[in-house]
């Protein structure tokens, strides 16, 4: 079912979203006016000289590597710690809910404060969040309600994330003029 909702939600991504006109793709062209090959060597040059694909890297597997210690530790918590392992879907309701409801709102918020407004402001709340996980005792409402507000506070940058890619590359365009 997940898989189905996820394919459908991509396929309309993939196919609502459009290509630049030939003519907005300006620089880095050769003389008959098609886009100049850049090999992988000079790409991966590129990257490492770019400080923010540097930053959103780390981001990247920061983000993904937390999420994947997440899963493994709640499964340990809730059936060791807590001593009842059907407590798991709770937790993961807490903690997916939030992202669901906050992230349409991402756009107007970001349109408001900025990008980079939204996002500390976001890690700010997933701080406030994580706080009080730590000292929640072992008492599942306060669990529940710390990992509504660290998600909560991780929708925006999970709403942005790709769209700071998006800037990445328009920066690293303009500061090495190559695709």
């Amino acid at each position: 079912i997940y898989g189905i909702i996820f394919l459908v939600f991509t396929l309309i991504t993939v196919f609502g979203v459009k290509e630049l006109p030939q003519q907005e793709q300006t620089g880095n062209q050769t003389g008959n006016g098609k886009p100049a090959k850049t090999s992988f060597l000079r790409s991966l040059v590129l990257l490492v000289k770019n400080k923010y694909f540097l930053i959103m890297l780390g981001i990247y597997l920061a983000t993904y590597t937390a999420a994947g210690i997440s899963g493994g530790i709640g499964i340990y918590y809730v059936t060791y710690v807590l001593g009842d392992p059907a407590k798991l879907g709770l937790i993961t309701l807490s903690s997916a809910l939030p992202v669901l409801v906050i992230l349409p709102f991402t756009p107007k918020l970001t349109e408001k404060l900025g990008m980079q407004r939204t996002c500390v402001l976001g890690y700010l709340v997933s701080v406030a969040g994580s706080l009080l996980l730590m000292f929640s005792n072992n008492s599942m409402p306060v669990i529940m309600a710390g990992l509504f507000i660290r998600t909560a506070g991780s929708a925006p940058l999970v709403g942005s994330m790709y769209a700071i890619v998006a800037e990445i590359a328009e920066y690293a365009y303009m500061k090495f003029n190559t695709r």
